[in-house]
């Protein structure tokens, strides 16, 4: 027999599914008075590890008309949505830097253009880097904008940087 028990813990649901007595998904969401879901959302993966799948709701679907490229040069399709952006106005000037509920919350505009540059709050950006923290446990991407066009796209996950 199936039951599901919702818990709150201040502005977030957790979500328990259980069958004869144990728990066996759960869901931990962050809803708006709209109900949409807020920020993130975490459900169990394969083997019931925490997956976080970002901005389920206003997440962005990255422009097929752009160029991506992975670490090693192979040209490769983003297969996660846009969650957060991070500007530069111009080279050492910080521009927004926010996730899509954020924005969305505080009435900044992020949309997509046909020609794949990004729309943030008033200013026509291209896409420079698309990042994924964790490949393994997160979902969806940052992009980072500015008003440098640049001829491919570079996708990465965290792992992937050379920060030594």
């Amino acid at each position: 027999m199936l039951a599901s028990d919702i818990h709150m813990i201040k502005q977030w649901m957790l979500e328990l599914e259980r069958k004869n007595g144990k728990v066996i998904s759960y869901r931990l969401v962050n809803r708006s008075p709209d109900r949409a879901c807020r920020f993130y959302v975490v459900v169990p993966g394969d083997y019931g590890e925490p997956i976080i799948v970002q901005e389920p709701t206003y997440g962005l679907e990255c422009p097929k008309v752009l160029y991506y490229m992975n670490k090693v040069g192979e040209v490769v399709t983003p297969a996660q949505k846009i969650v957060g952006v991070v500007c530069k106005d111009e080279p050492g000037k910080d521009g927004p830097r926010m996730s899509l509920t954020t924005a969305k919350e505080k009435g900044f505009k992020i949309e997509l253009n046909e020609d794949g540059s990004i729309h943030v709050a008033g200013e026509e950006l291209h896409i420079n880097t698309l990042l994924n923290p964790d490949k393994n446990r997160m979902r969806g991407y940052v992009a980072f904008c500015s008003k440098v066009k640049k001829p491919a796209v570079l996708v990465r996950e965290l792992g992937d940087l050379d920060l030594f």
